[in-house]
């Protein structure tokens, strides 16, 4: 589901609920031969003068065409095709659908002591508690993170991308829980891990800043280092940092290490690099910001989220005695005995779907959009994005 580019023929599809009563003045638009004023006057803009329109309007319960321009023509849908995965979220799964993150304790316990493992166990929370304010929805900016690289700027968010799992450690630890003296584990077997077909976008049941690492850097004097600072702060990883601050008018040239992909597997200290040069006029391209983002993917997500879990246990007054920069053992997930008891200790709700679709609409989030597909294909059985794609196109 890739980014509708700039010339590309645009293609809308838009659906009138079983029941639902249009005002008058809207029925007769419908049923008018063009598009209704307020949409040609869009359409008629000159920044579209070389673009294509289709569009077809449909009564879901009669089947009945109200409208329709070209609605057999073949277009690149790029990004619209959000629309089908997110419209069909919405009618399976509901608009106030969530998802939940647990933390089980698996093991006797004897006093504040666990003799054996806690498991995160993941559930697609896509924003994973990144974007949410206190008094609820779902945080964004006009030039959103996932963006940044491609188009040289992001707004980033206020919200603490470690804020769910800061508050599932604190639940561990008011649950009883002072020392584990097992290991720690991600199950993310919700799923299968796959990725979009460009290959450049991985989706996963674990997502903690929406599995990326957002760099911030800002120029001081000349022939200075930059200022460079980056989220989350985790052991999981850091950033080792030689951009300099060039004369005012002098280019930006920023550069990560791995192009721009963290895949260590955390059998070592995970470091990457950003080098390069900003000015010190420095202002963004579109956003006019004067800090540049760039941002990190993380590969191995589920080790990821295992070391910053365990940073927030150790914040929140809980010891594990398992190492801390190590890879997620899955095994222990495999090798589990079926007799052991399982207790749930702790637990993260994501904010409504509705609020989700309005970000990935809002800021076109390819990985929104895929796990909407996914958590469809869950709901009727399908594991699988296959399963899940071909669930779609029957619908």
């Amino acid at each position: 589901m890739g980014a509708l580019p700039v010339r590309a023929a645009l293609f809308a599809l838009a659906l009138v609920p079983a029941g639902s009563a249009a005002p008058a003045l809207a029925e007769k638009a419908l049923a008018e031969a063009a598009p209704p004023a307020a949409v040609a006057a869009v359409m008629n803009k000159p920044r579209y003068a070389g673009a294509s329109w289709s569009l077809l309007v449909s009564d879901l319960s009669s089947g009945r065409t109200l409208m329709a321009l070209n609605p057999d023509q073949l277009a690149f849908t790029g990004s619209v095709r959000k629309l089908f995965s997110v419209g069909r979220a919405l009618q399976t799964l509901g608009a106030e659908h969530r998802v939940e993150t647990t933390v089980l304790r698996r093991g006797p316990r004897q006093g504040g002591r666990l003799a054996g493992d806690l498991v995160l166990v993941a559930g697609g929370d896509l924003t994973f508690g990144g974007r949410q304010p206190a008094d609820g929805g779902v945080a964004f900016t006009a030039f959103d993170h996932n963006d940044a690289n491609n188009l040289g700027t992001a707004l980033l968010t206020p919200q603490d991308p470690l804020q769910a799992l800061d508050a599932l450690a604190r639940q561990v630890r008011q649950a009883g829980i002072s020392q584990v003296e097992g290991d720690l584990v991600v199950d993310d077997r919700l799923f299968p891990a796959y990725r979009v077909p460009n290959g450049n976008l991985l989706i996963t049941p674990i997502l903690v800043n929406e599995n990326m690492v957002d760099v911030s850097v800002t120029p001081t004097a000349v022939g200075e280092p930059a200022r460079v600072d980056w989220r989350p702060r985790s052991a999981a990883f850091q950033l080792k940092s030689s951009v300099r601050t060039v004369a005012a008018g002098e280019e930006a040239v920023l550069e990560l290490s791995g192009e721009g992909r963290i895949d260590c597997r955390w059998r070592e200290p995970c470091t990457g690099a950003i080098s390069g040069t900003i000015p010190l006029d420095y202002r963004a391209p579109l956003s006019g910001s004067p800090v540049a983002v760039r941002t990190f993917r993380i590969e191995d997500p589920a080790s990821y989220a295992r070391i910053a879990f365990r940073e927030a246990l150790a914040r929140a007054g809980v010891d594990v005695q398992a190492p801390l920069e190590a890879p997620n053992n899955r095994a222990l997930l495999e090798r589990a005995d079926p007799g052991e008891a399982e207790q749930t200790v702790a637990s993260w709700r994501s904010a409504p779907y509705d609020e989700l679709a309005r970000l990935i609409l809002k800021v076109s989030l390819n990985l929104g959009a895929n796990l909407s597909l996914t958590q469809v294909g869950l709901s009727e059985g399908e594991r699988r994005v296959e399963g899940a794609l071909a669930a779609e196109r029957a619908t």
